[in-house]
């Protein structure tokens, strides 16, 4: 495919699976920036704060955790990733921390307007970013794309100029935009007019649907046009809604161990992801936050294979990964 050129079915003598896995090319579409930041950057981040240990639980969720626990984490990220050096720094590491595990597309998202300060705009928090991710790009054999996110739950003000930002950027390094969560019961519909603008502005995007229970989200993908969701772990649930996400091939961005730790499946093997697959549904597995949560994607697909999934299956979640990406939107495989 595209992005190397391999063909593993071809191959007279597959590969193990630890050889086809650390080989595989691979597409990450869903990884939140202040999710994945080592926590040994932000230990140094921090002034090196005590006992490094001690300071890494406050900033990873390592076991299944209720929703405060993770959401407490980011409050002491956050703060450290107010500076242009600090998002540099973070974007750098995250492509270089991919690269090494042989990913070969990375999408990034992240909300700029919860990292700006005094004398940081929101302009200069989007050029650090940028300016990390083509750096690691330009060292490592990996591309990438920053994916502004508005959220649910933040005032209303700093979504606008978090759109703004995403027009002003799009085609020079922003690929897309996304909706989150950020702790408020906001329904994606209250975004219309911020989609509709992103659309005019030729702009593709995805949403988080499906995270929470009610099938409003979903309902909203659809109607909004949504070229991919993030997490999609609810769909099932809604026969007819899932009917049109297979027939307009909408991708799902698999997000396995994130799920897990922050409790809305009960284990690995209750995540809806190989019923999501055999229905007929295009998915990628994805990272979502590798530092939070100390994951890597190459063991995003080892849990996916002690699922069921088999290896031709991940081929062609990397192939329809690598065709959702939102840099080649409207540009053939």
């Amino acid at each position: 495919w595209r992005s190397s050129g391999r063909s593993w079915p071809n191959m007279p003598n597959p590969p193990s699976p630890k050889d086809f896995l650390k080989n595989l090319p691979k597409v990450d579409l869903h990884c939140h920036l202040d999710g994945a930041v080592r926590p040994s950057t932000l230990h140094e981040l921090a002034g090196s704060p005590g006992d490094f240990n001690s300071f890494r639980e406050s900033v990873t969720v390592l076991k299944p955790a209720p929703l405060q626990t993770v959401l407490a984490a980011f409050h002491v990220i956050t703060p450290l990733l107010k500076t242009a050096a600090a998002l540099e720094r973070a974007a750098f590491e995250l492509v270089e921390d991919r690269a090494a595990e042989f990913t070969r597309h990375l999408e990034v998202r992240f909300a700029p307007t919860l990292h700006t300060a005094p004398g940081l705009s929101v302009d200069a928090v989007m050029q650090a970013v940028l300016n990390g991710l083509a750096r690691g790009s330009r060292l490592h054999p990996i591309s990438t794309g920053l994916v502004v996110c508005l959220l649910r739950g933040l005032p209303e003000k700093q979504n606008e100029e978090a759109l703004e930002a995403a027009k002003h950027w799009f085609k020079r390094g922003v690929v897309g935009l996304d909706l989150a969560d950020y702790g408020g019961d906001v329904p994606s519909s209250a975004f219309r007019s911020h989609i509709q603008e992103a659309s005019a502005h030729g702009m593709p995007f995805t949403l988080h649907a499906g995270e929470r229970p009610g099938r409003g989200d979903l309902e909203t993908a659809l109607e909004f046009g949504a070229a991919r969701i993030g997490h999609g772990t609810h769909l099932l649930q809604y026969p007819d809604l899932l009917d049109e996400f297979i027939k307009r091939r909408i991708l799902i961005e698999i997000c396995l161990s994130s799920n897990r730790l922050t409790r809305l499946i009960p284990g690995a093997k209750d995540h809806p992801a190989k019923r999501l697959s055999e229905a007929g549904l295009p998915i990628a597995f994805c990272t979502d936050d590798p530092g939070l949560f100390g994951l890597t994607l190459t063991g995003e697909l080892e849990i996916a294979l002690r699922l069921g999934f088999t290896e031709l299956d991940l081929i062609q979640s990397q192939k329809d990964a690598d065709e959702a990406l939102f840099q080649y939107e409207g540009t053939p495989a």
